[in-house]
């Protein structure tokens, strides 16, 4: 057989949050069914997607692993666990627009931000986040995370200066993410000038 390969859903059902399984099988441009290259027999595959732009999309961890949250167009969000002792159900949510938590500078921070949510339990997590350049409107490069609570900073992470996909590493806790500049938390450099 050559290497050019379709690939055919042979058995299909929804979940909820559009999470849709195949049992798939390979097809060679012979006709010869194969397991799908990378894989030792046919079997299941499950493909996500969210029709609903901007919408929640969870996905439940039973093992250390990595989930993708495709929460807007060319907005996948990537999460990594490690250290998980049981299932973790994680809620990832995108909110566009000109925001800013309680003593930021919106002008200072691009126009979108993530809610997640779920406990950890003594796991640690990353996220690849890709977010839209559209929302980058910065007049200065962005170099940091802010992670927030009910509006007050809990955490900083630097991140890539000018990167996208922003990569945030030791994560311990879920909450709201805020992509920025580090000077955008007005609230920090105003308690210096006092």
């Amino acid at each position: 057989s050559d290497n050019t390969w379709s690939y055919t859903p042979s058995q299909s059902g929804t979940a909820a949050n559009g999470e849709y399984y195949f049992a798939s099988v390979a097809i060679d441009n012979a006709g010869n069914v194969e397991a799908p290259p990378g894989a030792e027999d046919p079997g299941d595959v499950a493909v996500l997607y969210n029709s609903a732009e901007n919408g929640d999309f969870a996905v439940t961890f039973d093992a250390d692993g990595i989930a993708l949250f495709p929460i807007a167009q060319n907005v996948v969000v990537e999460i990594t666990l490690a250290g998980t002792t049981g299932p973790v159900t994680l809620t990832v949510s995108r909110t566009p627009g000109n925001n800013a938590p309680n003593g930021f500078d919106p002008a200072k921070l691009i126009n979108e931000y993530l809610t997640i949510t779920g406990n950890l339990d003594g796991a640690t997590a990353s996220i690849s986040w890709p977010f839209d350049p559209a929302n980058d409107n910065l007049d200065v490069t962005h170099n940091t995370v802010f992670q927030t609570s009910g509006g007050n900073l809990i955490n900083v992470y630097p991140v890539g200066s000018g990167s996208n996909p922003v990569i945030i590493n030791g994560i311990t806790s879920f909450s709201d993410w805020w992509i920025g500049n580090n000077d955008a938390d007005v609230t920090d450099w105003m308690d210096l000038l006092d």
